[in-house]
């Protein structure tokens, strides 16, 4: 048995779980929710950090040096994506050709690894990814460094939540399309499709309003945007809860109400050692950071590991040398398989190039600006349109990070087409990178009233306070519009 010291690290505590670990088991020997102190909760992952970490490893006597660390939002980017790919090889393909494109971060810049979830057929794969950045990465490590720890593996707390509760609760999950995991500070969705995991969230909970509205209006966001994600599927409607006692007298029934879901729930300290007590350790952070050790058990690619990446490639080179081994005793009669994979793979790449020349094609239409008097054009077209700008400028600011993080530079209008939805860009700077992705996370939710597309961010100079730029593209879906004279008229005559 191996071991290891799992952590988790949010805006206010550090979690910290260590446990003998072997084959699919795991055994616990401490578990704590640790307070942040005030002073060291600005800083990111600094090397300050890593000191006081080092403090509180030797207080609690934390024998193993070998660390597992779950990162949460803003730090990673999680995404699940569903692929049109047969093999394991198309797979790594649409996996890169997915980051390319990616509107969070640059290519260059990011650091990602994904592991398959399921297949349907030999037509489809649902993969889970998760992204971050070369310098966040090497500033976890540095952190860990200075805690005299050694970073083995760098995975998400969502990934390793689920994966807990799939191996601690597989037959009341089964069936169940959303789960919904809820405690005092957060709230941890996930939606599946066939038992696969189609989309992944979590949200810190404000503690300055009410609960339960809250997770309705995060829940009811979030199934609108799994549906979109698996068309024709009706397992939405069936919803596993996790949360309190005393949290689920007061949310179940607003759920399956304003939700219309069907509820199996479960009591979430159910899934805590009786003598872990809530105040020694969180009972969702318990969960979090077994599911992490869990995984850590499994064969490399089936592991979520961004700073040792595999996904399937190690399975491709595995597949790739029992091909040639076979080809070389079955001769002619795997020739008319060959020229079959060969056909199918030109077709694959005829996509990717269509894709990828499409996406040329979306850049250089993005990078062209409008010059003065199409801007003019623009805000007559939108004065005629008769459009209430000060809403969809308030829903811009609510997305917004606080003014001292970050700020807009700029808002400009583009050309209108009567036909189609209004657009705008706008660009700003910010403090740190993880405060540009948590905004780009917060626009890339579906909006009934508009939807705005995050451009990546870049090192900029011009602002030595705020040293990334940032851009973004509005387009308007169901804009509020004044009172039309003839309706002003006629509310008039009716007076």
């Amino acid at each position: 048995m191996t071991l290891k010291v799992a952590v988790m690290i949010e805006s206010s505590q550090l979690h910290l779980l260590e446990a003998h670990v072997s084959s699919q088991k795991v055994d616990l020997i401490q578990a704590h929710s640790l307070p942040i102190p005030d002073r060291l909760r600005s800083e990111e992952w600094s090397d300050e950090l890593g000191e006081w970490l080092k403090e509180e490893i030797i207080r609690l006597d934390v024998k193993s040096k070998h660390a597992l660390l779950g990162l949460e939002s803003p730090y990673v980017v999680q995404r699940c994506v569903s692929l049109p790919a047969q093999n394991d090889a198309d797979v790594q393909r649409m996996v890169e050709l997915h980051i390319t494109a990616s509107q969070f971060i640059k290519s260059d810049q990011s650091r990602y690894d994904f592991v398959v979830d399921s297949k349907k057929g030999t037509t489809e794969t649902q993969a889970i990814l998760a992204i971050t950045t070369n310098d966040l990465l090497n500033a976890y490590k540095q952190t860990f460094s200075h805690a005299d720890l050694i970073l083995d593996t760098i995975t998400t707390a969502n990934y390793g939540c689920i994966q807990y509760l799939r191996h601690h609760e597989p037959e009341k999950l089964a069936g169940h399309g959303l789960l919904i995991l809820q405690d005092e500070q957060q709230l941890r969705l996930a939606a599946f499709s066939d038992d696969a995991v189609i989309a992944l969230h979590n949200e810190m909970l404000d503690d300055r309003d009410p609960k339960q509205p809250q997770v309705i209006q995060i829940v009811r966001r979030f199934i609108g945007s799994a549906a979109q994600r698996a068309e024709g599927s009706n397992q939405f409607n069936k919803a596993f809860l996790v949360c309190s006692q005393s949290d689920l007298k007061d949310i179940a029934g607003k759920l399956e109400s304003e939700l219309s879901l069907e509820l199996t729930s479960l009591d979430l300290a159910s899934l805590t050692p009786d003598d872990l007590s809530a105040e020694q350790c969180s009972s969702q952070a318990y969960c979090c950071l077994m599911g992490m050790l869990l995984t850590s058990t499994g064969k490399k690619p089936d592991q979520l590991d961004i700073l040792h990446p595999s996904g399937v490639k190690s399975k491709a080179r595995k597949y790739i040398a029992a091909a040639m081994a076979t080809a070389a005793c079955l001769g002619l009669i795997l020739l008319s398989v060959v020229l079959q994979l060969q056909n199918r793979n030109r077709i694959v790449t005829t996509e990717l190039e269509a894709l990828q020349r499409e996406l040329t094609d979306l850049t250089e239409k993005n990078a062209t600006g409008q010059n003065i008097i199409a801007k003019v054009n623009a805000m007559r077209e939108w004065e005629k349109t008769n459009i209430t700008w000060i809403n969809e400028i308030s829903e811009v600011q609510t997305r917004m990070p606080e003014a001292s993080q970050a700020y807009l530079s700029e808002l400009d209008f583009a050309a209108v087409d009567p036909a189609k939805p209004p657009k705008a860009r706008a660009a700003g700077f910010a403090k740190k990178q993880s405060d540009v992705m948590k905004m780009n996370e917060r626009f890339s939710y579906e909006s009934e009233q508009f939807a705005v597309s995050p451009k990546p961010f870049f090192e900029s100079e011009q602002v030595k306070q705020f040293p990334h730029q940032f851009a973004l593209e509005i387009e308007l879906i169901k804009p509020q519009t004044l009172m039309s004279k003839k309706n002003k008229k006629s509310s008039q005559n009716t007076d």
